[in-house]
């Protein structure tokens, strides 16, 4: 298999559903290679990863990456804009061939979509005011933390928050704070700071 293949296979293993056979991928890469086009989700509500310049186009790491995969294959790209609900749904109904998204893995997204390795890695913490003073997550108690349901934010904060009703945790359906960065940084878990691929 060609470089670019090879490179293609990868990217196409992060969007490919669970279970689909060697065979199925070689198909979607033929079909891509065919069309002379991939349809690549990115997001635009999330600096520096994926966001709408003021030109109006998407701009960030994550559509530069899909630009460069593209160039690699020598197909043109469609920027199909997602939104962290309708990501893997889109890769499901084949509205995209692959997502490059900060989209954490974990065991339920596993069963339905595959992951590649993290071409940036990606800190999950919890951010506040600087009047707030949050060294672990004991002192979260009394807190009022949003964040967006099903993420991989919400699993792990779940599992460290004091449980309600000493924390109160809103999930919400769009991504919290994602506009404008947050005055500081409160805490994040000082052994469990990992890569999200």
């Amino acid at each position: 298999m060609n470089p670019t293949k090879r490179m293609f296979s990868l990217g196409l293993a992060a969007a490919a559903v669970l279970g689909m056979s060697t065979a199925q991928a070689q198909t979607a890469l033929d079909d891509v290679l065919k069309a002379k086009e991939i349809k690549i989700a990115i997001p635009t509500d999330f600096p520096p990863y994926g966001f709408v310049g003021t030109d109006l186009k998407p701009q960030g790491l994550d559509i530069d990456m899909a630009n460069y995969i593209a160039g690699k294959l020598g197909v043109k790209v469609e920027l199909v804009p997602v939104t962290t609900a309708n990501r893997i749904p889109y890769l499901q109904t084949k509205k995209a061939d692959l997502v490059i998204s900060t989209l954490g893995k974990n065991p339920d997204r596993e069963k339905v979509i595959d992951f590649t390795a993290a071409y940036s890695p990606f800190f999950i913490a919890v951010f506040g005011p600087k009047t707030i003073a949050v060294k672990t997550p004991a002192d979260l108690a009394g807190k009022s933390i949003s964040v967006t349901r099903g993420s991989v934010d919400d699993t792990e904060l779940t599992k460290v928050a004091p449980p309600p009703p000493n924390c109160a945790v809103s999930r919400t359906t769009m991504p919290p704070c994602r506009r404008s960065p947050p005055a500081r940084h409160s805490w994040s878990p000082p052994a469990r700071r990992w890569p999200v691929p």
